[in-house]
């Protein structure tokens, strides 16, 4: 923060939360307290100048008090605002009996409502030749994106879009993004025409995960219309933009703007000269008979020289042996031995090889389709070759890579053991235990016949189980892949307090922490479809939803859930995405007592790692930094251990909402 910015200015430098992984559902259309609040105020929100996190010393004045402005009602010290973080129990109390309503944060607009207007601009459809650097598009479901454009505004209220990114990066698992917060309200073409605003962008290159840029504009002042405005300015990340290539999925409409077209898109900055996949024996063929037809060429042309320098002698002994010239000139009797000498001496250049190779291909083709190793018997269908020079492609190969699960085999994940507070749950009869009963001399027939009546059974009794406690109209018969009788029975509390509070906790954690896309299919019973990023989270959600803990989707920044019967909003205020490097997933979610959790699933090694770390924090200092309570933390963590399938979802509980930026209050 430089010396002499004013608090504006110090506000525009901060970071803004991070939207990317908010999602919607059919629950979107729903406005939390504070909006409902907001709309009552002004049609228009309430207008207030971005200001960053409300941490102590960062007012205006650098004390302990914080004003927003815009709200001067809103005075007070950083207890009044956040009471739920001050050591008083009788304030944490309070806080929950009466809790003050935080104003939304305003981002600006950069639709300038005293800009006089035509009010004839119209969207029209056109080519992908056509789109230019600066026009606004807008894009429909299931509509490929012709440029790489940034996201002004979708149909969803948060400003959320999915894409399809398959042509960009082979993945078939929804995309989300997000629009940029000046620009929600720039949704028709008349919006358009009232918008000012500049972007500035970083020049184009190949990196699909990569892009920074701003918009720029003049904010108006409502008093002052004839004021020359404030500068405000907001970020533009990847997350903000829609690559060409992509497909729009799951959302009414997308409204952008055009920052890359043609050859400065990143797919056409990734794509590069097809590599060529002839036969080593077509290349080299080739280059045999280029040569051959280059001595072939100098051969006639040296008999058609020595032709014409010999009639042009005369008085030689070739007059005895010809009866006379037929081009009448020596120049044109060499020329017609040039194309002489090319008839006699055409046998050089071997054309029946190419035939030859033809057969052999054919017959080749015939063997591999006459294979009955290659036969699926299921279909009725041989191997059948599209191409007669398989043979050659089929001879280039040298290594072979395999790809994860979902390349060569079909990426489904079903959810079928877990262990809670150390107590196994679920029953399958999986392809490793038939190897090892393989190896063990076991007859896996009869064996696997046996596992799979009693699961039969066992289905039978948990479905019966879970309809007596709670009549879940989202849980589907043929849909239930985690069978565990004992768990309905423990989520009753016939085993003790301890083990039910257990296994809320786990499916609690299943339900939140994620990042999936609900859809609702109407029926009755209605269904509910999860879109997620990856099949073992949509797993992960689905076996919560059997079990009672329905996600139903999405409410600006809130989940709501339905547990057992009960309609409960979770609201999210941070999640960190999963990624290959970090091998783990977050989210901060402010449950409906007032507290805040961190929620964290991922690979065992990974979290394992953090629970041994707080626990010898809590042998070492009694409590670690960041104030979270390490016995509190390896409590939750021992509440949900390990799934067989999908991620394992553990549970950090701390007592900050502020550390968003890493993988727990620290």
């Amino acid at each position: 923060m430089g010396k002499g910015k004013g608090y504006t200015e110090r506000a525009m430098d901060a970071s803004r939360p991070s939207i990317e992984t908010r999602r919607t559902s059919a629950f979107s259309d729903r406005n939390s307290f504070h909006s409902a609040q907001t709309e009552l105020a002004d049609d228009n929100g309430i207008q207030l100048t971005p200001v960053p996190s409300p941490l102590p010393g960062q007012g205006p004045r650098g004390n302990d008090r914080l004003s927003i402005e815009g709200n001067p009602k809103l005075l007070g010290t950083y207890e009044d605002l956040h009471p739920e973080r001050s050591g008083s129990s009788d304030t944490r109390r309070s806080y929950k009996r009466a809790s003050t309503p935080v104003p939304k944060r305003f981002y600006g607009n950069v639709i300038n409502p005293f800009k006089h207007t035509p009010d004839k601009a119209r969207f029209r459809k056109d080519y992908w030749k056509n789109v230019q650097v600066g026009d606004f598009v807008r894009l429909f479901d299931e509509e490929q994106v012709p440029a790489d454009i940034v996201v002004l505004s979708t149909s969803d209220p948060d400003g959320a879009c999915y894409v399809e990114t398959k042509n960009l990066d082979g993945e078939t698992n929804l995309k989300v993004r997000q629009a940029l917060h000046c620009t929600k309200d720039v949704k028709h073409a008349r919006d358009c025409e009232k918008a000012e605003f500049w972007i500035e962008s970083e020049a184009p290159h190949a990196n699909l995960y990569s892009y920074s840029g701003a918009i720029r504009w003049k904010q108006r002042d409502k008093a002052d219309p004839e004021g020359p405005g404030a500068d405000m300015a907001e970020s533009i990340g990847i997350n903000n933009m829609l690559l060409r290539g992509c497909s729009v999925r799951n959302t009414e409409w997308v409204l952008g703007v055009v920052v890359f077209t043609g050859e400065e898109s990143k797919i056409m900055l990734n794509s590069g000269i097809t590599p060529s996949k002839r036969a080593k024996i077509s290349k080299d063929l080739n280059w045999n008979v280029i040569y051959n037809f280059i001595i072939l060429f100098f051969m006639c042309v040296i008999s058609g020289i020595v032709q014409g320098t010999t009639w042009a002698q005369g008085n030689n002994s070739l007059d005895y042996f010809e009866f006379g010239s037929y081009g009448g000139t020596p120049a044109l009797d060499g020329f017609i031995t040039f194309w002489s000498a090319i008839i006699l001496f055409q046998n050089l250049v071997p054309i029946s090889l190419y035939i030859t190779l033809e057969i052999i291909r054919l017959a080749q083709a015939f063997f591999i389709y006459s294979d009955t190793f290659m036969y699926y018997e299921r279909l009725d269908y041989p191997c059948t070759p599209k191409s007669w020079n398989i043979s050659d492609d089929l001879g280039q190969i040298e290594y072979i890579f395999s790809d994860k699960t979902g390349t060569l085999t079909q990426n489904v994940m079903e959810f079928k053991k877990a262990t809670i507070n150390g107590v196994p749950y679920g029953e399958a009869y999986t392809e490793a235990l038939a190897g090892m009963q393989r190896r063990q001399g076991i007859n896996i027939e009869e064996e696997g016949a046996k596992a799979r009546a009693q699961i039969a059974r066992d289905r039978v009794k948990m479905l019966q189980s879970l309809r007596n406690l709670h009549d879940n109209p989202y849980l589907h018969d043929d849909e239930l892949t985690f069978v565990a009788p004992d768990l309905v029975s423990d989520m009753a509390g016939e085993n003790g307090p301890e083990q039910k509070h257990a296994v809320d906790s786990f499916m609690i954690a299943l339900a939140l922490c994620h990042t999936v896309i609900t859809e609702r299919t109407p029926g009755d019973p209605p269904k509910l479809e999860f879109k997620a990023q990856s099949p073992d989270e949509a797993a992960l959600v689905a076996t919560a939803r059997d079990c009672g803990y329905t996600v139903l989707g999405r409410a600006n920044d809130a989940i709501v859930l339905n547990v057992l019967g009960e309609e409960r909003h979770y609201t999210v205020l941070n999640t960190l995405e999963f990624n290959s490097s970090r091998k783990r997933m977050s989210a901060i979610i402010r449950m409906p007592d007032g507290r805040i959790l961190l929620y964290c699933k991922g690979a065992d090694s990974v979290i394992e790692a953090e629970e041994r770390r707080a626990i010898r924090a809590q042998e070492n200092n009694g409590r670690t930094s960041g104030d979270v309570c390490p016995r509190r933390v390896a409590n939750a963590l021992h509440s949900s251990e390990t799934a067989r399938r999908g991620r394992v979802p553990k549970v950090e509980q701390g007592a900050r909402s502020g550390g968003s930026s890493g993988d727990g209050a620290r």
